[in-house]
């Protein structure tokens, strides 16, 4: 299947760049039946190719490896093209598959340093509410990236500027893209250990996320998008106890924060039950409703 790859590769990447440049997009019908035949047909070219692209990755797994170099190009070019999150998700498959094998890692790390680099230009340009599904397929992306390696992540400043775009993600409307915030910051606060910038980058923003944690806590979002923050809390105090207690402390201490009609002893008293909880995610997320709902006034 693999040298099968490496033959039509080729023309078929001609094909796509046709598409992804020309005014006049090419129907999926004018493909070779051939190939059309071995995936589900669908109308666009843009789904079908990163369809293939997915397919192969998933049959063939590690077999890939030779077509890893040439995937990567053609992904970050697309995405630079129309920023389409399609890309991201195959992206995510290579970094899954290849992100802890050292012969493909250099090819993996230009992958992700290229994605997130994309994702920032798009951002500056726009805005986060703008591309909720580019956000959360990153958010998807950066997940199995911590959980390849967090080597993958070469460059301390912009790393940074991912941790900060996730803390300001953590307030999307949209929960499916909150939660894939949410199960990236926890994963990178768990690994942060493995790797000196990472910590610096956790310790950096750790006020600015607690911060965003406890006002969502206190009242600031739906009750339904309350686990997500849990998680992130959970995460800080099993990995980095001394960060979550600070915020916490800077939350009693801060009149009207993070809701007006919460006292100073009702905070210390979540402060404290929150601290106590590293393990029981059930019993947080109960400590964290009662508490959303004294904030909110709706605990009678």
């Amino acid at each position: 299947i693999v040298s099968l790859l490496l033959q039509v590769w080729k023309p078929v990447e001609t094909l796509f760049k046709k598409w992804l440049y020309d005014t006049e997009i090419m129907d999926v019908s004018q493909l070779n039946a051939t190939i059309v035949c071995l995936f589900d047909p669908i109308p666009c070219l843009l789904q079908y190719f990163c369809g293939c692209m997915s397919g192969a990755v998933r049959v063939t797994q590690t077999q890939y490896a030779p077509v890893v170099q040439l995937t990567v190009a053609v992904l970050v070019e697309g995405f630079l093209a129309c920023y389409n999150p399609l890309f991201l998700d195959v992206g995510a498959q290579l970094v899954g598959m290849f992100g802890k094998d050292q012969s493909q890692i250099e090819s993996v790390a230009t992958l992700v340093d290229q994605m997130i680099a994309i994702c920032f230009k798009l951002f500056e340009i726009t805005n986060l509410h703008d591309h909720t599904d580019v956000v959360q397929k990153l958010m998807h992306f950066l997940t199995w990236v911590v959980r390849s390696s967090m080597l993958l992540f070469i460059d301390l400043n912009r790393t940074s500027r991912v941790f900060g775009y996730s803390i300001a993600a953590l307030s999307l409307p949209e929960l499916p893209t909150v939660r894939a915030t949410s199960l990236f910051l926890s994963e990178f606060i768990r690994h942060c250990s493995q790797r000196e910038e990472a910590l610096f980058v956790v310790s950096h923003n750790a006020s600015d996320l607690l911060s965003s944690v406890l006002k969502a806590v206190g009242g600031g979002v739906p009750r339904h998008m309350l686990e997500p923050m849990t998680d992130v809390l959970l995460a800080m105090n099993k990995h980095c106890p001394d960060l979550l207690a600070a915020g916490l402390m800077n939350m009693v201490t801060q009149e009207g924060f993070p809701s007006g009609a919460v006292s100073r002893t009702q905070k210390e008293a979540f402060a404290k039950s929150v601290l106590r909880e590293k393990v029981h995610k059930k019993r947080l997320q109960e400590l964290v409703q009662e508490f959303y709902l004294v904030c909110r006034m709706m605990n009678w």
